[in-house]
């Protein structure tokens, strides 16, 4: 006998308690993205202002908005589960944002008053409901169970039955494995991220003729400001000065019809934005829907994050899932959609490479210091291969929407040609320049450096080179040989007995009768008399460079350009010497 077909129909007995944990718990994690659910709802209730701050030493999170708040009857619907009587004009639409704060705290706290209505309150026991998660209980009973009765509240001083309007949720007492998670920094980068709030246009002035643009493609911006701890919240980016100044424009098409509109600003610098101001989102009804890799997933290969952008959704079908991280697989749209996508990811990297190629501003600078330092063969060297690269070809991708973007590259690439041009003159400038012209030119930077030298450093000095004239004596090292018998009461001339007794150096780790002097409080006073002695061996030690010997025959060798170059380094080492000899304590005497 065959069976009769039957009707299933479910009735309150289907639903237990653990749905509950997957509707709250499991969408929304007990993460920030509970905030992105108010912030919905207060801008659904045509809120004007809303406000989130801490209270309570941190214990509280609240959210208050300025919107049309509810009556009794529409709390009683607002506390519905994945029931929504919003339009579809309206941000949030599942019925569920309201319980997204359950796994952040132990209760949840609202309080709304509407104009012309009673100011109510009604509490929500967190706590209660996760108690509740593995019990066989049903949802009804449980949601009746941790929902308290609806209060109706005295009216504030400054509040009217008339006027007055607002709803405020209160996240009391937040889970201390919450705490980490909600940060204030933390919060303010996610608000600034996610929420719809406006450009600050006093400092990212590109941002009022993109909202131009927007309005022009049919997308209603959100009037609204936000308030984190009394301070505004502004969505990136925040500066022009790290974009070119073209917008760069993307409409999406699928079976010739628009889905999406997105606009761009390139980086106009050869390098990956920071943080702050790098990615391209993706936008619905001006909340970001996932993050910056939802949009550079759709391709395959590297991007390097030149560019900051939003991608704004206009299509209906294009709907977010639940958690809000990504777009529902449920039609034909979303396949063609993320294809374009990737193409145009694609193509961005290509412009990037494209720029990388042609303009080298930074090779310029580089090549400009090596110049201005006398490294002449190395400025001439990397020049060299700078020339070489830029004679290679490199194609720009063939998008649309790029295509302002290669004029604006080429006009930057030819200012480098011309700087380019300039660097052969000075390379060619500088190697015709008479040795004597080099010389003086280094005498004149030493002198400067003799104005700012240690006293005892710049009177020796002032002595020696008074006929224009720097050599290497003997008595090079006197001033570090005479602050040293000063420091120390001694008088012998060597200065390598001088070092050894002064900062007890033996063989650098070991010494004989413990040190005179302290630099600081550790064995690296002996390196510090190693070190002085060991400038004084490589350079004037009267014993291994006499005129004419092997070991002195590096310096003779020299070019006179290059005396002088060696000397000056010299005299700066000394000068650091001289400094710390000063800072040494005398702790015992000879």
């Amino acid at each position: 006998m065959r069976d009769v077909n039957l009707l299933v129909i479910f009735t309150e007995e289907a639903f237990g308690a653990k749905l509950l944990e997957a509707l709250t718990a499991g969408l929304y994690d007990g993460n920030k993205n509970c905030l992105r659910e108010y912030v919905q709802n207060s801008i659904d209730s045509k809120a004007k202002r809303i406000d989130i701050y801490y209270e309570n030493n941190r214990s509280d999170l609240v959210i208050k908005d300025t919107g049309c708040g509810m009556d009794k009857q529409e709390l009683v619907k607002a506390l519905h589960l994945g029931k929504s009587e919003k339009p579809d004009t309206a941000i949030g639409w599942r019925g569920i944002g309201i319980w997204s704060g359950i796994p952040a705290c132990r209760r949840i706290v609202i309080i709304t008053k509407k104009q012309n209505h009673p100011k109510y309150r009604i509490e929500i026991d967190a706590d209660k409901l996760r108690d509740q998660y593995g019990h066989n209980l049903l949802a009804t009973e449980v949601l009746t169970e941790i929902t308290g009765e609806i209060e109706e509240l005295e009216l504030g001083r400054d509040e009217s039955k008339k006027d007055s309007q607002y709803t405020i949720i209160r996240l009391e007492e937040m889970l201390s494995n919450q705490r980490a998670i909600f940060i204030e920094k933390d919060i303010k980068e996610y608000l600034e991220r996610v929420v719809p709030a406006p450009f600050d246009t006093s400092k990212f002035t590109i941002g009022n003729e993109i909202n131009k643009r927007l309005i022009a493609h049919g997308i209603k911006l959100v009037k609204i400001d936000i308030f984190f701890e009394n301070q505004k919240i502004f969505r990136p980016p925040y500066n022009d000065d790290f974009f070119f100044s073209n917008i760069i424009e993307k409409t999406f098409f699928v079976n010739n019809v628009i889905v999406a509109y997105g606009w761009l600003l390139s980086s106009n610098k050869n390098r990956i934005l920071k943080l702050s101001n790098r990615g391209v989102y993706f936008k619905k009804k001006m909340m970001t829907i996932g993050d910056a890799n939802l949009v550079t997933k759709q391709q395959e290969g590297n991007y390097n994050q030149w560019q900051y952008g939003e991608i704004h959704i206009i299509h209906d079908g294009l709907k977010e899932n639940a958690p809000r991280n990504n777009f529902e697989a449920n039609n034909d749209i979303i396949d063609p959609f993320y294809k374009q996508v990737g193409f145009f990811v694609r193509h961005l990297q290509q412009m990037n490479q494209y720029q990388s190629h042609y303009m080298v501003s930074t090779p310029i600078e580089q090549i400009k210091k090596h110049i201005d330092a006398d490294e002449i063969k190395t400025a001439q060297d990397k020049l060299s291969k700078l020339q070489k690269k830029l004679q290679k070809t490199r194609s720009f991708p063939t998008e649309p929407a790029l295509q302002g973007m290669k004029k604006t590259i080429d006009k930057e690439s030819n200012k480098n040609r011309i700087e380019i041009k300039k660097l052969e003159k000075a390379i060619k400038k500088k190697k015709k320049r008479q040795p004597s012209d080099l010389v003086k030119e280094k005498m004149e930077r030493f002198s400067d450096f003799i104005k700012n030298s240690r006293p005892i450093l710049k009177r020796h000095l002032s002595k020696t080179t008074q006929k224009g004239k720097l050599e290497l004596n003997i008595d090079a090292m006197a001033p570090v040989k005479d602050l040293l018998q000063q420091k120390t009461g001694l008088t012998e001339n060597d200065l390598s007995t001088l070092t050894r007794r002064a900062y007890d150096w033996k063989d650098v780790t070991k010494g004989d009768n413990g040190p005179i002097l302290q630099l600081s409080e550790s064995y690296r006073d002996r390196h510090f008399g190693a070190m002085i002695y060991g400038l004084y061996n490589l350079f004037v030690n009267p014993f291994k460079h006499e005129k004419g010997k092997p070991i002195f025959a590096y310096y003779e060798s020299m070019t006179e350009e290059e005396k002088i170059e060696t000397l000056i380094e010299f005299h700066h080492a000394q000068n650091l010497i001289l400094r710390l000899i000063e800072k040494s304590d005398r702790i015992r005497n000879p």
